[in-house]
């Protein structure tokens, strides 16, 4: 089901089942032509048996936006903007205008008219943006009312992606979801923020879900009530209020967040009861209760503060952070020679591999089914989100066509710091930065050859560049502005989450052959 650019509708006391294992869920977007959609009251709807593309049996969209960057002036109801916008084809007829960066943040209003540069709001903001305000203005979703509606065995419950003004969740129930999640992103080429979204009263009784998130980045894990910003986009004044989550379920919030009231919640029986990642501020705790959660609240940031500290005073020390030699026999786990003593960082087969003759000693190979899991901790998995760092390896492919992950820090297809593979015959390198765009993505030409050995090297320099080597040869140097991602995910050594020959996104690319001496400095 689709409502494309609606207003003043109710839609409730319906049942909205899957029939198949291709039944998709669905959307309230702004497609066009024009540029909102709001008020709509959605509740007592029954949701179930979503297994499709992204398993949503909800979610909003509308891609893209006609401008972000700063204000030249801005008096009364009209604001003129300091580089030129790109109105496109496209009604911005009360569409989103929002203050997202700056002077005057968190506030919002409509576009009433437009002309090159020259923008009229359908009122003055309350403080007017200054010359370093950043402002965004893109599609409208506003006022979306859902109450009292369950949600069973589908990816995600309830998603606002993108622009989300003044929603309300209340009193909604979910079974084996992901929960109820709020992004604000930058998206399709627009700046979409979140304001003043509220979750409460909700319920999710079974708190464990699989495939969910967005873009099914979550292969499987706890249900959340999930509160999300990624610069330069912000969510902003979000309440999370006497929400009553059970059976390992938790409230997320991680990114650029800004005033949020975490009040008056119950969490029974979780690993963690409420996680605060990196960039959040002004945020307030109060009169939340745990019963039966192993940790309470997780202070994410701390933990990522405390290893950036750890590895760059390892840094220093002239040899690898974490060595794999593959020298002993072939077993289910081998030994790391590393630095780090607080963490495990011992390799886990899975599947099937073999222990061959190497370039020193002993190598280990993959039949294209098989691959290592390292650093399943918690702990690793943060310590390994390096900002500088090295990685080398000698490899014998079996074959170089398609694409085939030679080490990767994730397991689904989702954003992370590093991979490295073997592409088409090119050595090739893909990194998220923090913003979530692919920008250290960069390969080499067709240099790697089937059946000998090569020694490959990469080394990223963090919002300076990335250079690959192929024994011992400079073989592409890649400039970049942005700092790295980083994510919340194990080591994959022979595996990537796509690939394949041919290459396709559904498939994961293992590799073929013999892989020794992997190394990983910092």
């Amino acid at each position: 089901y689709n409502l494309n650019c609606c207003e003043n509708v109710i839609i409730e006391h319906n049942r909205i089942v899957g029939a198949d294992l291709m039944s998709t869920g669905g959307s309230y977007a702004c497609y066009g032509p024009e540029g909102y959609s709001r008020n709509i009251f959605t509740a007592h709807n029954h949701y179930e048996n979503m297994h499709g593309w992204d398993r949503e049996a909800f979610t909003s969209d509308a891609g893209g936006g006609a401008y972000f960057g700063k204000v030249a002036q801005c008096h009364g109801n009209e604001l003129v903007l300091a580089s030129d916008p790109n109105w496109r084809n496209r009604d911005w007829h009360n569409a989103l205008v929002a203050i997202v960066h700056g002077r005057g943040r968190g506030q919002w209003r409509l576009v009433r008219a437009w002309s090159g540069r020259r923008v009229m709001l359908d009122r003055p903001f309350d403080v007017a943006p200054d010359e370093n305000s950043q402002v965004t203005i893109t599609m409208l979703h506003q006022r979306y009312i859902f109450y009292g509606n369950e949600f069973r065995d589908v990816g995600i419950a309830i998603q606002f992606y993108g622009t989300a003004i003044e929603h309300v969740v209340a009193n909604n129930r979910c079974w084996r979801a992901g929960g109820y999640h709020a992004l604000g992103i930058p998206y399709a080429g627009g700046i979409q923020p979140d304001f003043y979204v509220q979750f409460i009263g909700n319920e999710i009784v079974e708190g464990n879900s699989y495939r969910f998130g967005a873009n099914n980045a979550t292969l499987a894990g706890p249900s959340h009530i999930g509160v999300y910003g990624s610069a330069p986009s912000i969510n902003f004044g979000c309440i999370v209020r006497e929400n009553h989550l059970h059976n390992n379920a938790r409230i997320e919030i991680s990114g650029r967040i800004e005033n949020v009231v975490i009040e008056g919640n119950v969490i029974e029986r979780a690993s963690t009861g409420i996680r605060i990642d990196e960039g959040c501020a002004n945020v307030l705790l109060r009169n939340n209760r745990f019963v039966e959660c192993a940790r309470e609240v997780w202070d994410v940031a701390a933990v990522k503060r405390k290893w950036r500290t750890v590895i760059e005073q390892l840094a220093e020390r002239r040899e690898p952070l974490a060595h794999w030699s593959f020298d002993e026999p072939a077993r289910v786990r081998f030994s790391v020679r590393t630095v780090i003593s607080d963490i495990d960082l011992t390799a886990r087969a899975v599947g099937g591999v073999r222990i061959v003759k190497g370039v020193r000693g002993n190598a280990i190979e993959f039949d294209g089914k098989s691959h290592l899991v390292i650093g399943e901790s918690e702990e690793a998995q943060y310590a390994l989100n390096l900002r500088n760092f090295t990685i080398t390896a000698w490899i014998s492919p079996k074959r170089v066509t398609g694409r085939s992950g030679i080490i990767a820090k994730r397991v689904g297809n989702t954003l992370t710091p590093f991979v490295i593979c073997v592409h088409d015959g090119k050595l090739t390198f893909d990194g998220a930065d923090r913003n979530g765009k692919w920008t250290y993505n960069c390969s080499s030409p067709q240099v790697l050859k089937p059946n000998q050995w090569q020694h490959i090297a990469v080394v990223v320099e963090e919002a300076k560049r990335v250079v690959l080597y192929v024994n011992g040869r400079e073989v592409r140097i890649h400039k970049v502005t942005e700092p790295l991602c980083a994510n919340e995910q194990p080591l994959i050594v022979g595996r990537d989450a796509w690939g394949g020959e041919p290459p396709r996104g559904e498939t994961p690319g293992f590799f073929i052959g013999a892989i020794d001496e992997l190394k990983i400095w910092a």
